[in-house]
């Protein structure tokens, strides 16, 4: 994908920085979930109905297990996905010393 970023002229240096916010605001959405649902599980469906996540979504009905389920899926990445674009800022950061 880098290789053929690049031949197309793309700007790496603008992907990885749109790829570690990308990442970052994933994080801040469940953070904020989270705080927002601390009560129980059950006040996040709550929640997420009174501020219309299906519709903007477009997803169909969910429950507190499926929040959660989706919740952890994005959280799973989320170290990997840092500690690979520091390592590659690193690198960039060397060659060009």
């Amino acid at each position: 994908a880098v290789i053929v970023h690049r031949r197309a002229g793309g700007n790496l240096s603008l992907l990885t920085e749109r790829m570690s916010k990308a990442a970052h605001d994933k994080m801040d959405v469940r953070n904020h979930v989270l705080a927002m649902t601390a009560g129980s599980r059950l006040s996040a469906v709550r929640a997420s109905e009174d501020h219309a996540v299906r519709e903007v979504l477009g997803v169909g009905a969910f429950d507190e297990e499926d929040l959660y389920a989706a919740l952890e899926f994005l959280a799973k990445p989320q170290g990997a996905t840092e500690a690979a674009l520091a390592g590659r800022r690193r690198a960039r950061s060397f060659s060009t010393t």
